[in-house]
């Protein structure tokens, strides 16, 4: 070991000097890369780097919602670490502080040392720690042994950081100084800010911005009040994006643990947010521990085997979280960490992995009763604004993608006789289908010609593949689109299969308008020239009469008519959907969202957000869409050993995925191409909802 901290040293990849290892083993450069994420049922959360040193303003030791699950405020960023020698140590010398933090200033300088003295970081996994979930960073200072172990309190917010010291000296001990932001997680905090502090006891502050207050304590040491400010803390990450990557953080001062006779120490510092006739209970730390154990135990007793799915099982609970509605809390699913809320169409589409997979049917049933009382003229929320709380309905897909979760719930969760749905979900299925039908928002309707589902116009963006920035639309999509169309005929078969008494009146109706859109989807989609799905027919001129023309790109869209249960494909033309997938959208870690060749296919998704954007629908690899891709190929197939065996290739290295990038996570997105010079590359959200549902249910239904 050294006896004095090194410099400061360089991150840039191929500009600075090489970064030596911290420990034997312990990659530094590796562990800036990989990021965890720890959730608190609420949609709160905490996230950042295996080193410790935050790379976007989303990394923080404490997130909570004010609102669950909206709302999301900063109050703990980070703390600064520090370990004080005692008499005798060989390193560092008497009451001369040692860091163990690490962050970046400036011109991609890491500073301090830190991460000389990092041992390990793990991720603590509930199945077989009884500390987890958990993060865990262990640091050595010559005989001296210093652990840092966060845990969010799950269902009630906050966090919970505990700091254990071994092998130290009497006269020993552990300097803590917490950095707040107090703001939104969007936010960026300058200096200028003011931020009170109010020293509530020796070992207890609050620190307040406007209207927000947050407690921070310890419960075995004393705070020294110091307010101070760290300023210019870089977040490579957001500078990449093309976004403001500085930040200032404020101290209010700092805790002072101190080591007993033997040199050992051990405190818990916690932080939350402070609500104003908050009667929350309180919750153990090992409640999450014991839920999951809950989830992965109720699968295991249905379907023996299910317990190697425990590490997506895990990844899939950090979604599904609480919202309050209408004075009452609802299931909801958060489309991905750490900017999304819950969206409508993420949540249906997620919800069959996610609730469905895992047996969680009431929550099921509660995620569905939430979204369908906001149901509006047909349509169901495509999001909810994360500050108002308003929801806002720009979506035609969402509502497909209801029916679609409602009828999967309806199928899985009865036990014996026919698919049934609760009132209140079936009465949004059938609203859904009546304002479809007779026409709604944004023209959403049918076209009594063909039977077919129209949407949208040249301005509006209403499927998933709604990338705009700056006034210019990467991908319009209007008219009749493949996967609408797709899910239309599905829905209304589906609905009229499900036995309560307003659906049974209307079988027929349903099921004649089924096989009229059915039969003209045949027609109208299918490109025998490619031998696959044209992607959307667009109005060649306006009028009561305009023709229909067919836009041939070749997109991953259509893959939904190969892997919808009631799809309106025959046999033979689902398995040349899947076999075109197969030969031009199929990469490793996602299905590209265009074909390589097509005009304005952009293999890598890098650049700043404009750029990212243009790529994001234009040839991008999206997880998900593995789903989808793996079920038209089981369908496609008939479900035989070798329809098995080429969709088990490919969800595999998605699956396998979850070690590296966000860990124990799967990405939003993937470069549309590689190479072993240049893999693909995991971007855009790092914790993505469907990404994990897709993947745990496709798995499941491979183990059964």
């Amino acid at each position: 070991m050294q006896s004095n901290p090194p410099s400061p040293v360089h991150v840039s990849s191929g500009r600075g000097p090489q970064i030596p290892d911290a420990a034997p083993g312990v990659d530094v450069r590796e562990l800036l890369r990989r990021e965890w994420l720890l959730t608190d049922g609420l949609g709160g959360f905490a996230m950042g780097t295996a080193l410790g040193a935050p790379m976007r303003r989303y990394h923080a030791l404490c997130v909570e919602s004010v609102s669950p699950p909206i709302g999301r405020v900063a109050t703990l960023c980070q703390t600064v670490d520090r370990y004080v020698p005692g008499e005798g140590e060989s390193e560092g010398g008497a009451g001369q502080a040692v860091d163990l933090s690490t962050f970046r200033f400036g011109d991609e300088l890491l500073h301090p040392a830190g991460w000389s003295r990092l041992e390990s970081f793990e991720r603590l996994d509930p199945m077989t720690d009884d500390d987890g979930p958990a993060c865990r960073w262990a640091w050595r200072v010559g005989s001296a042994r210093i652990t840092r172990t966060l845990r969010l309190r799950w269902g009630v917010g906050g966090a919970a950081l505990t700091y254990t010291l071994t092998g130290g000296a009497p006269g020993s001990g552990l300097r803590i100084t917490p950095l707040v932001r107090m703001a939104s997680v969007h936010d960026l905090l300058r200096g200028e800010r003011h931020i009170g502090v109010e020293q509530r006891s020796a070992g207890a502050v609050v620190v307040r911005h406007d209207d927000v207050r947050a407690a921070i304590e310890i419960d075995a040491g004393r705070f020294a009040l110091d307010r101070d400010w760290w300023r210019g803390f870089r977040y490579d990450i957001e500078r990449d994006r093309g976004y403001d990557d500085t930040e200032d953080l404020f101290a209010a001062g700092e805790f002072i643990v101190e080591a007993d006779a033997r040199g050992e120490a051990r405190a818990t510092l916690t932080c939350a947010l402070l609500r104003e006739g908050d009667a929350a209970p309180s919750r153990s730390l090992t409640a999450r521990r014991d839920h999951l154990r809950a989830v992965v135990g109720a699968m295991e007793a249905h379907a023996p085997g299910s317990d190697r799915l425990a590490p997506l099982v895990q990844a899939a609970d950090d979604f599904v979280v609480q919202r309050a509605l209408r004075n009452d809390r609802f299931t909801t699913i958060i489309a991905g960490y750490p900017w999304f809320s819950d969206w409508g169409r993420d949540a249906m589409i997620a919800l069959p992995g996610l609730l469905l997979t895992t047996r969680r049917f009431d929550d099921a049933q509660r995620t569905l009763a939430a979204f369908g009382a906001h149901t509006r003229r047909g349509l169901v929320p495509n999001c909810f604004d994360d500050r108002t709380g308003d929801a806002l309905y720009n979506s035609v897909d969402a509502s497909l993608w209801y029916l679609h979760a409602a009828c999967e719930f309806a199928k899985a969760a009865t036990a014996d006789g026919p698919p049934a749905l609760p009132g209140p979900v079936l009465e949004a299925c059938l609203s859904i289908v009546d304002h479809f039908m007779r026409g709604t928002d944004f023209g959403i309707g049918v076209d009594e010609r063909d039977g077919l589902l129209c949407a949208g116009d040249a301005s509006t963006q209403l499927t998933w593949m709604d990338a705009k920035r700056d006034g210019v639309v990467f991908t319009p999509r209007f008219g009749k689109c493949v996967e609408l169309n797709a899910l239309w005929v599905h829905a209304l078969r589906g609905v009229a299969a499900l036995r309560n008494d307003g659906a049974r009146v209307r079988c027929d109706e349903l099921l004649e308008r089924a096989e009229r859109a059915a039969e003209s989807f045949r027609r109208a989609f299918w490109r025998e020239r490619l031998g696959c799905l044209c992607d959307r027919l667009v109005p060649e001129h306006g009028g009561a009469d305009a023709r229909w023309v067919p836009v041939d790109e070749v997109r991953p869209n259509q893959l939904f008519a190969a892997s919808l249960e009631r799809s309106p494909l025959t046999l033979e033309q689902r398995r040349g959907v899947v076999g075109c997938a197969r030969e031009r959208l199929l990469t490793p870690y996602g299905v590209r969202t265009l074909a390589p060749g097509s005009p304005g296919y952009v293999p890598r998704y890098r650049g700043t957000m404009f750029e990212r954007d243009r790529a994001y629908h234009n040839g991008t690899a999206w997880p998900w869409l593995l789903g989808a891709y793996c079920e038209g190929a089981l369908r496609a197939g008939e479900f035989s050993e070798s329809a098995r065996a080429e969709a088990l290739r490919a969800i595999t290295p998605i699956v396998e995925s979850t070690g590296s990038g966000c860990l124990g996570q799967i990405a939003e997105v993937y470069d549309a191409e590689g190479d072993d010079a240049d893999p693909q590359h995991p971007d855009g959200c790092p914790a993505q909802a469907w990404s994990v549902a897709e993947a745990l249910r496709i798995s499941a239904m491979l183990s059964g």
